[in-house]
């Protein structure tokens, strides 16, 4: 369920992110420890507030992030190919290289619409 594009982009439509981010948070605090998980939660986090406005965004969002692992992460390679299949009925924009963030990255989160400085952030 947590790899599967049909159900994320329901659960995005119907809900929010940060329900979608909890059930990620859930399953990862509950024991489950598959990378391809960790990976799209990681993902989701990233471009989160993008997608949350239009869940359509969904499936170039994972493509532009995820397209790194392709190769490398079974799980990763199934959901994007879904992404390609069913995504399409959502938007026709698919990248064909990684053109965000990935996960794995030092970047794990996105500050926006921030009009002053902030000198240190501490979590």
């Amino acid at each position: 369920m947590l790899l599967n594009y049909e159900w994320l982009h329901a659960k995005l439509s119907a809900m929010s992110l940060h329900d979608v981010l909890s059930d990620y948070r859930l399953a990862i605090e509950s024991g489950i420890s598959d990378p391809d998980v960790q990976l799209v939660f990681g993902a989701l986090r990233l471009g989160g507030s993008y997608v949350n406005l239009n869940p359509d965004t969904l499936a170039f969002d994972l493509l532009g992030r995820l397209l790194v692992y392709y190769n490398k992460n079974v799980g990763i390679r199934a959901l994007l190919q879904q992404c390609d299949v069913h995504g399409l009925s959502h938007s026709s924009v698919v990248p064909l290289y990684q053109c965000f963030e990935s996960p794995s990255a030092m970047l794990l989160y996105v500050l926006e619409d921030h009009m002053q400085v902030l000198p240190q952030c501490y979590y």
